[in-house]
């Protein structure tokens, strides 16, 4: 991960959600004062899931996005914790 500064928005996308309950994987985060952008290939713990449970999640795609704004769209799935 890598921290900017400033205004900065932040949205995740879960691969595997289906249509009903997609809204449940997508924040828009600003921070005044900066924010962590992952990696690709960064696993993350205590993701929120459908249901609002924490699962882990690895990163596929980090992209910037956005016209006259910082803003970083990331695409997240599910791995597994067994092994």
């Amino acid at each position: 991960m890598r921290m900017l500064h400033g205004d900065i928005n932040v949205y995740w996308y879960h691969d595997e959600l289906t249509p009903f309950t997609v809204r449940a994987a997508c924040y828009g985060t600003t921070y005044d004062s900066g924010a962590l952008i992952p990696d690709v290939g960064d696993v993350i713990r205590d993701f929120y899931g459908e249901m609002g449970e924490p699962i882990t999640v690895r990163v596929t795609e980090v992209k910037q996005t956005g016209q006259g704004v910082v803003a970083f769209e990331v695409r997240v799935t599910t791995v597994s914790e067994e092994g």
